[in-house]
């Protein structure tokens, strides 16, 4: 007699554990492992912007390129004294940067 508190062999099946080292439709030449999307990878839409950005600071002068690679440091007051600027020059850049990155289309 079913009823509708006992779970369904379909549901079984979807919630029993899979090794990602298992392979896949027994053909032993993929694993579900290499059937997984890497989450750490970056998404097409990442992908194009990375390269947007590299087109855009290789463009340049190198004052706003330096400017660029302390803005994206995670310690900003460390890189700006390696760099031997001073930090307001660093974000007085930055603000000279906004212009030219909306024009390029980096506004977002």
């Amino acid at each position: 007699m079913a009823t509708l508190t006992s779970p369904t062999s379909r549901r079984k099946a979807e919630r029993q554990p899979v090794a990602l080292d298992d392979y896949v439709d027994d053909d032993e030449q993929q694993t579900l492992a290499d059937t997984l999307a890497d989450p750490a990878a970056l998404s097409e839409v990442d992908q194009a912007l990375t390269i947007d950005m590299k087109r855009f600071i290789a463009g340049l002068p190198t004052a706003l390129q330096r400017c660029c690679t302390i803005l994206l440091t995670p310690n900003r007051r460390e890189a700006s004294m390696e760099a031997g600027i001073h930090r307001s020059s660093v974000y007085e850049s930055a603000h000279r940067l906004r212009k030219p990155a909306e024009a390029a289309g980096l506004r977002e």
